[in-house]
């Protein structure tokens, strides 16, 4: 019976540990992607403020 209660204490403790984990990793995929998107956003805008300025020099 103690053995019993000794493996379930190491189960609840793994299971503890693996769900911080898994939490961080998720928040940490989170962050990136949201980077990721931000990046993108800049990038998109600056590229049609270049599309944009080139457009104004053909008009002139």
């Amino acid at each position: 019976m103690r053995c019993l209660k000794k493996i379930k204490l190491n189960y609840l403790i793994l299971l503890f540990i693996n769900n911080l984990i898994a939490e961080y990793l998720y928040i940490k995929i989170l962050k990136v992607l949201f980077l990721a998107q931000f990046m993108y956003f800049i990038e998109k805008k600056d590229r049609s403020w270049c599309f944009f300025n080139e457009k104004t020099v053909e008009k002139f």
